[in-house]
């Protein structure tokens, strides 16, 4: 049966441990357990977990040295400290540790899905790197490694709704020389976010102030394929949400309860931004893997060749380690009445526009290739076929309802998208699965 992610769990029994991997494994995650600290760096290599949650501190388990020894940049697996005490030293001593996450003992398990998954994001987009590059290679295009971190780069943040004293504390705790926007409010957060890119933005909501018009930003944030992955920081006192997984499930990426320790502040945005910023380096990565050798010239999107090698990679990948894959087929049929009724060049216009829109609306890890005339393919790794069907149907309808500018004809031109989805089975090849993908077309 395939999982949404191999999490390990380490860190001596306690009845938090327990109750997490319960949890886990109730909501599709595979969970492995370890007691023994000194294990923990060859399992870590053995099992290749998505993510490592490790217990905060115990009598014969130091977490924060775990922590440490596991963090160090974009080849690291992530790291999430998990039953915690909401102190300041604890902030303190897991961002010195270089941890992901803190999960506070207190904080409860509605919230954790949501805190998990962009961590997991950046477990995919790593594995999905070192296919490409390595692939890429053996198609003779030589693709750069990930750029190291810019540690001089100064975090640009917007902030909205915060007072001079909230804005000294966020200048003070991510050095003098970061960048702060202020905003009157989250409307014009909302233009700012998209004028220009942002490591993060910070919301403040004061008392009695209502929560959804931040949760609406935090929702259209989201939905816009650019902006997706900015970081949403929300302050707020304790009764602004009632339910805090109602927060995150809207787009919130963390919900700091006023009153709140600057130790607390430091650590949520420092390793937000950073989680951002190692993002994008993953992504420069991936994109470098394009060039003449690897794509298809008419769309720049990955040729079929490059696809049909990817997808062999793929499978094997999610055989060896239980996880899900999909594959998406998505056609323009109606491409060649457009064909007939103008020109070769129109069609071919039309095709390689829809590729582009294709390309700026799925992940980047999602490895879109051309198939044939007008068609498409996309792989996605690490993703249920519920997940995939509902972001590609969405897509499909975009393009469906775009009016496009074909050269050479002079009236706007949509067409509609067909797409069928088939998510990967025991005995499956790769012939087969996109087989199965094409044969659900509508």
């Amino acid at each position: 049966m395939s999982r949404l992610a191999n999490i390990l769990i380490a860190g001596e029994g306690s009845p938090y441990r327990d109750g997490l991997v319960e949890h886990l494994t109730s909501h599709d995650y595979s969970t492995r357990v370890l007691d023994d600290a000194a294990a923990l760096g060859d399992t870590v290599r053995a099992t290749q977990p998505d993510v490592v949650i490790v217990g905060a501190s115990s009598s014969a388990f130091d977490g924060f040295q775990a922590a440490s020894a596991l963090s160090g940049g974009d080849e690291i697996v992530p790291v999430v400290l998990a039953g915690a005490d909401r102190s300041p030293e604890v902030f303190r001593r897991a961002l010195a540790a270089g941890a992901d996450d803190v999960m506070m003992a207190d904080d409860g398990f509605s919230a954790l899905w949501f805190r998990l998954q962009p961590l997991l994001r950046l477990s995919t987009m790593r594995a999905e790197l070192a296919r490409r590059v390595a692939l890429a290679r053996e198609f003779g295009h030589e693709a750069g490694a990930v750029a190291a971190a810019d540690s001089e780069a100064r975090p640009a943040l917007v902030v909205a709704g915060a007072g001079a004293d909230h804005q000294a504390l966020l200048a003070a705790n991510l050095g003098s020389d970061c960048s702060i926007e202020s905003a009157d409010g989250v409307s014009q957060a909302a233009r700012l976010l998209d004028d220009r890119a942002f490591d993060a933005c910070v919301v403040f909501l004061g008392d009695g102030e209502a929560s959804e018009p931040v949760l609406e930003l935090c929702e259209q944030v989201r939905n816009n394929p650019r902006l997706f992955n900015v970081p949403m920081v929300v302050v707020a006192a304790p009764a602004a949400f009632a339910d805090a997984s109602e927060a995150y499930g809207r787009g919130v990426s963390r919900l700091i309860v006023a009153p709140f320790d600057e130790a607390e502040v430091r650590f949520v945005l420092k390793t937000l931004v950073e989680r951002q910023r190692r993002r994008w380096r993953l992504r420069t990565g991936i994109e470098e893997t394009k060039g003449l050798a690897t794509l298809d010239p008419a769309t720049g999107t990955y040729s079929r060749d490059f696809l049909n090698r990817h997808i062999e990679s793929v499978i094997a990948a999610a055989r060896a380690w239980r996880k899900h894959v999909t594959a998406v087929f998505l056609s323009v049929p109606e491409a060649e009445a457009v064909r007939v009724q103008f020109a070769d060049s129109a069609a071919d216009d039309l095709v390689r526009q829809i590729g582009q829109w294709i390309t700026g609306l799925i992940r980047v890890e999602d490895l879109i290739a051309r198939y044939s005339a007008h068609d498409f393919c996309v792989i996605l790794p690490d993703t249920p076929l519920r997940e995939a069907s509902a972001v590609m149907q969405r897509i499909a309808g975009i393009i469906s309802h775009t009016d496009f500018a074909v050269a050479e004809v002079y009236q706007p031109i949509s067409v509609p998208v067909e797409v069928g989805l088939a998510e990967l089975e025991a005995g499956d090849e790769a012939d087969g699965l996109i087989a199965r993908a094409r044969a659900n077309l509508d």
